[in-house]
């Protein structure tokens, strides 16, 4: 059987544990609050410290891709220990650089090793949304499923998967250039906040609820004015709230869709340097 690895980047936000356990090994990106001293995503800063840092100093950090010789120590890495094929996925080629470096990489070794099996996945997503895809498909490795299977079942789920992302926080968003003055006016004015989802690989506004006291409760109704069901499903919150509201955003999910299971994550600092604090999302994979 052929020894398949699997390789992402951080921004995928799969927890170190669940990495670690599906053998997935995580490349880091960088992150800065001062422009000098780069810290590792997911490693040199917990992501609570992370977002509390954000929250007192309201700093937006500079974020830096994994870059070409980095992934290519990684890739040659891996084949030193035995594996047959590399499976590498990456955030979104619209959104960063990463993917072309990864690509980079997979081309200087192939100049000099032309048999290395590289395969490139980009995932024209971010966050959790193909971090999931990819955890549901790892354990594909043991099952000695091929390179082409494992690829082919990761985009079926990333075909069903539905996801939306509320924003509470509207001042990072406004430091980033993410939403312009007019928009953040009328959202301030009305108290409205807006609702993201991913399009081509980048991150859109698609609905906005009125704010209030049953904010959640009207994200979730969201979904099932779209017509999904989420009703027995496994569903996976990922945010960067409060502990308070992380809570209560839960209980509103549980509370509207009577889940089979609620997976509760972090938002990593490489999207969480976009977006801030205050950021929530469910997403679950539709039948």
């Amino acid at each position: 059987m052929a020894k398949i690895k699997i390789i992402c980047d951080s921004a995928a936000d799969i927890p170190a544990d669940v990495a670690e356990n599906l053998g997935i090994r995580v490349m880091p990106l960088w992150y800065t609050f001062d422009g000098e001293n780069y810290l590792a995503d997911g490693i040199d800063m917990t992501k609570t410290e992370f977002f509390n840092k954000m929250r007192e100093e309201k700093v937006l950090p500079k974020t830096s891709q994994v870059t070409a010789p980095q992934w290519e120590e990684a890739f040659r890495e891996e084949i030193a220990n035995g594996a047959d094929s590399i499976l590498c996925f990456t955030m979104s080629s619209a959104a960063s650089g990463t993917c072309q470096s990864a690509n980079i990489a997979k081309n200087e070794i192939l100049s000099d090793t032309p048999d290395a099996d590289i395969t490139i996945v980009d995932s024209m997503a971010l966050s959790f949304t193909y971090g999931l895809a990819i955890t549901k498909v790892a354990p594909m490795v043991n099952e000695g499923k091929t390179v082409e299977e494992i690829v082919a079942e990761y985009e079926r789920i990333m075909s069903k998967e539905v996801y939306f992302f509320l924003v509470e926080d509207l001042e990072f968003l406004k430091k980033g250039g993410r939403i312009n003055l007019a928009t953040l006016a009328l959202a301030n004015i009305m108290d409205i906040k807006p609702v993201l989802t991913l399009r081509d690989g980048l991150v859109v506004s698609c609905d906005k609820i009125r704010g209030g006291k049953r904010l959640y409760d009207k994200f979730m109704q969201m979904y099932k004015d779209k017509g999904y069901v989420l009703e027995g499903k496994d569903i996976y919150v990922v945010h960067s709230l409060t502990d308070d509201k992380r809570d209560s955003f839960v209980e509103a999910a549980k509370e509207a869709f009577n889940p089979a299971s609620v997976t509760v994550l972090e938002l990593g600092a490489t999207i969480g340097s976009h977006a801030g604090p205050g950021l929530s999302a469910v997403v679950y994979i539709k039948d």
